[in-house]
């Protein structure tokens, strides 16, 4: 059994694959990844076979050059996809199985399984109705948050709940919140994109010295004009970075923040990778009202809600953290990560009994 990973993105923005290669390297199934390197220079994060097209800087590239530069990337990894002879495909977001929906139905029909990531995407109009083929035309799909998502009318997926295990292992969980004496370090870290959001939570911490406010991960450095402007003091920007750069960031990190605010579309349905950082390592998270996120910090209780954005946010975060019994806080997170292990686990189970459904047919044949 050969199974090859496809996507789209640069490795740095695909580490939740790991949920992946962890099961393959468990079971002893070869498996290797075909992605793009856009940000030029070589990792080490996934310790298998990585092919990766080079394509720097391309999210700065004019439509057409873009639209060129995937169309190359088409090219480059069918030829390896048929060089090497998968026996089985995982396609890292539905972008990535738009661009080869048609090479997938033709020649791997109930041989892949698509990985939704963002729910943001057009789902009308005829662009719609090829990646809706392709989804009906897996062996399975999973989608990035526990929740009913109609599209395909009908269809069912697989919850896949972040859990980068293979990053946490490599941190220290926490054994207490830290002291009052020092500001609390809240930390976005990933893919810098959602300005208006992150500005409001700039503008409720902005210059107060309780707080220190992070922004790690690429499209960070685009606020350092905009900082200079307000003269805002208690920020850090640092820029794009390697995978297994991530344990850094997390070790200067007291607060996650996962707030996506109440205008983004499908808000209320986002369950970010850093989020599935919080419960395992013991780091509070802040969470928009409203959205899934809310409602795990209603249930889970180890997340602070923000509902609007108001002056009295930065003083009830500060009571909040330091009024709060760290030995109920873990209880709390280890009630999340026995809900989070077992959805994966049926995930975890499907997975494998589909290779192991594949690897009958072909040795049948």
């Amino acid at each position: 059994m050969k199974v090859g990973i496809i996507g789209v993105g640069d490795i740095r923005h695909m580490t939740m694959i790991s949920f992946f290669t962890e099961i393959f390297n468990k079971n002893n199934i070869n498996h290797e990844i075909i992605c793009i390197n856009r940000y030029n220079g070589k990792q080490n994060f996934f310790q298998c076979p990585i092919f990766e097209f080079q394509a720097p800087n391309l999210q700065d590239k004019s439509k057409i050059r873009k639209f060129r530069s995937f169309i190359a990337f088409r090219k480059y990894a069918i030829k390896l996809v048929k060089d090497r002879q998968y026996d089985f495909l995982i396609i890292w977001n539905e972008n990535t199985a738009l661009l080869f929906a048609d090479f997938l139905i033709q020649y791997y029909t109930k041989r892949y399984c698509i990985c939704i990531r963002d729910l943001t995407f057009k789902r009308r109009g005829p662009i719609s109705r090829i990646r809706e083929a392709a989804i009906r035309d897996s062996a399975f799909s999973t989608l990035v948050a526990p929740i009913a998502f109609d599209y395909p009318k009908g269809y069912s997926y697989y919850p896949m709940i972040s859990e980068n295990r293979q990053i946490i292992q490599k941190c220290c969980v926490r054994k207490q919140f830290t002291s009052k004496a020092r500001p609390i370090r809240i930390s976005y870290i990933g893919n810098v994109r959602f300005y208006k959001n992150d500005f409001e939570i700039i503008q409720l911490f902005a210059n107060d010295n309780r707080f220190v406010i992070q922004f790690f991960g690429h499209g960070a450095y685009r606020y350092k004009k905009w900082i200079e402007k307000y003269n805002i003091k208690n920020i850090i920007l640092e820029d794009v970075f390697l995978p297994d750069e991530t344990p850094k960031y997390l070790e200067k990190t007291d607060i996650l923040n996962c707030y996506y605010g109440h205008t983004i579309p499908y808000w209320k349905y986002y369950l970010p990778i850093k989020f599935g950082y919080a419960a395992p390592l013991r780091i509070p998270a802040i969470v928009s009202s409203g959205s899934l996120l809310g409602s795990l910090a209603e249930e889970y209780q180890f997340s602070f809600k923000i509902s609007s954005i108001d002056s009295c946010v930065a003083d009830d975060l500060w009571n909040w953290y330091h009024t709060m019994s760290f030995s109920q806080f873990e209880i709390r997170c280890k009630k999340y990560t026995e809900y989070v292990a077992h959805t994966n686990k049926k995930l975890e189970t499907k997975i494998m009994s589909t290779l192991d459904e594949c690897n009958y047919k072909i040795e049948g044949k």
